[in-house]
């Protein structure tokens, strides 16, 4: 079905216009009158899906990720992430999404599950750090924008994404469970179950999950090669001697296969293991508050090659990281003061496939940092919180697969610096902050295979933001500029190739950026709730004066409906703009610029039935008028005629973008005792 293109111009005006009203509106109807008396079985407003987090540090976004209507089809880490405003998902299929925020992503983006760092270990990315992430095995998903904090590792130029599991603490032995089974079109059928148990002394948390899915039809019908399947298991044992002690160990395993449109090559198995301990001493004095320590293993292990087409030909790369913490927190007058150090070393290996050789030794890496945050309350709605961080990165590449038996050893060294400053100020219902942040990231795996002579980047950023609470009205909007000195561009020499076909090369150029996020949700009267997000971010080359790449579009969110605890029906749209601005060939590990994108529009409903306080059935049709669209931000379709019986072809390409999927339906039913 020919898709609906809105001119990025219109699109521009209508969202402006569009939240202007709905934000004028509502905020003329909240002073015009007192606050409503809130239902305590019903509120006026229930909780926005994707909002600023209240009450914590500013500028970051918190999202329950098992909010049924999140994201309906729960493929992977990333494919929650999307519903982030200024959040973008470069895909290859439905599985190994690799999340882009504000144009960045890769290392800028610090991704962690359950505290534990997560790499890729594949050259070419068929293994994103989300493709191990079934959200709904976390409680809670976190993303700080920009370098707004110096706790969350090295190098957050673009900020950090954090999957987390809150502890379980009992007064008494009790038992819970949450769990649910979700089914949608093309084959599409997700669950997990997530049950604990324990005693003021004692708990223990298991979490399974399960989830596959076909091949899925574009709005033209055209099957894209996407099927997966994926399985994962967490368990988690708690020890608390006392109400200020507390021991944890942990262990999780993810299992998956998957099909992509982009390669023509398969991801036979992508696995994780992981392993890890927690141990917390709280309300020591009144100095000090609260001790941390925590240690992780992680074993990733991938088979990329084209199993699903009948020839077992591949490469096995796998990587193995250890991390640990420990850290300190002081309450001192009207300071609160976070201290500590932060160490991992990871080892990439790899070999040929379906083989009984031994993997080879491809890089080790390790990182120590020391860092300091402090906040401090000046009063009446004000607070100044700012931190310091100094990293100490070392790299060695050896001969082997990878690099070839003739490739030299080589080392690197960066020794890196991180500070923020940010002014937090009221009053309320009102809350704005300024912050200023500078950050230097070390070239990662990917960036050193392409030059290892390339520099660390030096990114400065200034972010501003707003929040306004009050009544049936909830308001945010954020805002940034940022200068990138030695920004690492990744080039290819052909970029109508796949990742695997074409020769790619990095260099270090000046960059800059600036854009917003702005979001706003009012709820009506008689239940009825209207609300939007707009998200822009535009990037320059400096050094080469043209457009930066892999920079997403303008783009618009809107949601309309009736809701209550009982039952709800929400109609949403989403549209992005044409995108023209582009650098064909130039962007990031995640991907490069391949041609310019035209604008979509796409609308679905959801909704819900509770029948009790236990259960809850959820629905919805995504794409509901079946348009044929594709994003931006995605991997170009390669078809078998562009490839020879070894999977390379030199001489063919692609800049057919791999499309959205059509109209499709999905239900879900939760259960919670």
């Amino acid at each position: 079905m020919k898709p609906f293109i809105p001119h990025p111009h219109a699109l521009a005006a209508a969202s402006a216009l569009a939240l202007a009203a709905l934000c004028t509106s509502a905020a003329a109807q909240t002073s015009a009158s007192s606050a409503p008396k809130k239902d305590k079985a019903d509120p006026a407003l229930p909780a926005v899906l994707v909002t600023d987090k209240q009450e914590t540090i500013a500028g970051q976004v918190s999202v329950d990720t098992r909010a049924p209507a999140v994201a309906p089809r729960m493929t992977d880490g990333a494919s929650l992430l999307k519903e982030i405003p200024n959040m973008g998902v470069v895909r290859k299929g439905q599985q190994a999404g690799d999340p882009v925020f504000r144009g960045l992503g890769g290392s800028r983006l610090a991704i962690t599950a359950n505290d534990q760092f997560l790499y890729g270990g594949c050259g070419i990315r068929m293994d994103t750090p989300t493709s191990y992430i079934n959200p709904q095995a976390y409680d809670e998903l976190v993303v700080t924008k920009g370098p707004q904090t110096v706790l969350k590792g090295p190098g957050l130029v673009a900020g950090a994404v954090e999957f987390v599991r809150h502890p379980r603490v009992y007064d008494k032995f009790s038992t819970e469970f949450d769990g649910a089974l979700s089914l949608g079109s093309f084959g599409y059928v997700d669950a997990f179950g997530d049950f604990a148990a324990g005693n003021p002394l004692v708990s223990l948390r298991a979490i399974a999950t399960r989830g596959r899915s076909d091949d899925y039809k574009d709005g033209d019908g055209n099957e894209v090669r996407s099927w997966y399947t994926r399985k994962s298991g967490s368990l988690n044992l708690a020890v608390t001697p006392t109400r200020h002690l507390r021991f944890e160990l942990f262990a999780d395993a993810n299992r998956s296969k998957a099909k992509f449109a982009s390669l023509q090559l398969d991801s036979g198995k992508t696995d994780r293991n992981s392993y890890g301990a927690k141990a917390e001493i709280s309300d020591i004095n009144p100095l000090l508050q609260k001790l941390s320590f925590e240690t992780g293993y992680s074993h990733q292990d991938i088979i990329m090659g084209r199993q699903f087409r009948g020839l077992l030909a591949g490469g096995n790369p796998d990587r193995i990281t250890r991390n640990a913490k420990a850290s300190a927190e002081l309450a001192w007058g009207a300071n609160r003061t976070t201290a500590g150090l932060d160490w991992y070393a990871d080892e990439h290996r790899a070999r040929r496939a379906y083989t009984n050789l031994a993997r080879s030794r491809s890089e080790t890496s390790n990182n120590i940092g020391v860092f300091l945050e402090n906040r401090m309350n000046l009063g009446e709605d004000r607070a100044w919180v700012a931190g310091l961080r100094r990293d100490r990165t070392r790299a060695t590449t050896y001969p082997g697969f990878w690099y070839g038996p003739n490739a030299k050893q080589r080392k690197n060294r960066y020794n890196l610096t991180a500070a923020f400053t940010r002014f937090e100020f009221g009053p309320r219902p009102w809350h704005h902050y300024v912050g200023l942040g500078y950050t230097q990231r070390a070239p990662d795996f990917w960036e050193r295979n392409r030059n290892r002579d390339i520099k660390p980047e030096k990114s400065l950023q200034l972010d501003v933001g707003t929040r306004y609470t009050e009544g049936n009205l909830r308001l945010s909007g954020s805002a940034f500029i940022n200068r990138i000195n030695d920004y690492i561009l990744i080039y290819k020499d052909n970029p109508r190739l796949n990742d695997l076909a074409a020769n790619s090369f990095a260099r270090n150029i000046s960059a800059m950026r600036y854009g917003f996020e702005a979001s706003a949700d009012y709820a009506l009267p008689a239940n009825f709730k209207v609300g939007g997000d707009l998200a822009w971010t535009w990037g320059r080359n400096q050094t080469d004066h043209r457009p930066l790449g892999q920079i997403p579009p303008l783009e618009l969110r809107l949601r309309a409906g009736y809701e209550t605890q009982q039952a709800s029906l929400i109609g949403v749209m989403r549209a992005a703009a044409r995108q023209n601005r582009v650098s064909v060939g130039d962007g990031n590990v995640n991907g490069v610029d391949i041609a310019p994108t035209p604008g979509f529009a796409v609308f679905g409903v959801h909704g819900h039935w509770r029948f009790n306080q236990h259960a809850r059935l959820n629905f919805g049709i995504d794409n509901i008028f079946d348009r044929t669209y594709a994003e931006h931000l995605t991997k170009a379709v390669q078809t078998p005629e562009f490839y020879n019986g070894l999977g390379l072809n030199p001489n063919a390409g692609s800049t057919t973008r791999i499309n959205e999927p059509g109209r499709s339906f999905w239900v879900r039913l939760d259960i919670k005792f």
